[in-house]
């Protein structure tokens, strides 16, 4: 089986996620699959995140 990654559909990087809290940072965002619910289309991301160090 090939898997080949389509042009429209890119790969989610770090900088493109938003940390859950002000004082969080993201570490990684892990582009852990899709699932098809109905008519819609869900990405399901894994994201890491850290506190900012003062």
């Amino acid at each position: 089986m090939t898997v080949i990654r389509s042009e429209h559909n890119p790969i989610v990087r770090t900088v493109e996620v938003r940390p859950s809290r002000p004082d969080f940072k993201v570490l990684g965002a892990f582009n852990a699959g899709v699932a098809v619910y109905g008519e819609e289309t869900i990405l399901l991301l894994r994201v890491a995140e850290a506190p900012i160090s003062k």
